[in-house]
């Protein structure tokens, strides 16, 4: 396939919008954080535990059955999890990290006409 002169102007853009992503401070601060969390393996159990009572929940709601106890625990590790200085700054970064890519998104979108960030996901044959 040859590229035309506007698909390798493409690629270099898009390469330099990537290389302005991870410049963000937005990115480095969530880099740092993901950083912090994957050396510290008190804080990825915490966050595993926390996963697994999260789907634990799900299960049993899906299943109809009673969820007072595990609802209790779930309530109990989201309360250790916020007391967690290191989840709490990776969460914290994350949410900052997807609000900027969002207003990024909406820039780019009012340019173009339509939601660019839409034609990311994958196709689903759910819900549509």
């Amino acid at each position: 396939m040859n590229n035309t002169l506007s698909e390798v102007s493409l690629n270099v853009a898009a390469a330099d919008f990537g290389k302005y992503i991870k410049n963000l401070p937005e990115f480095k601060t969530f880099e740092e954080a993901q950083a912090t969390f994957n050396n510290d393996s008190e804080a990825q159990l915490l966050m595993e535990n926390y996963n697994n009572k999260v789907q634990s929940l799900q299960l049993m709601q899906q299943m109809g059955q009673p969820q007072e106890k595990l609802q209790q625990e779930f309530e109990a590790m989201n309360n250790e999890l916020e007391k967690n200085a290191v989840l709490t700054q990776l969460l914290e970064s994350r949410d900052i990290l997807i609000e900027k890519l969002q207003t990024i998104n909406a820039d780019l979108s009012d340019l173009i006409g339509f939601d660019f960030a839409s034609l990311a996901k994958p196709p689903s044959s759910c819900c549509s």
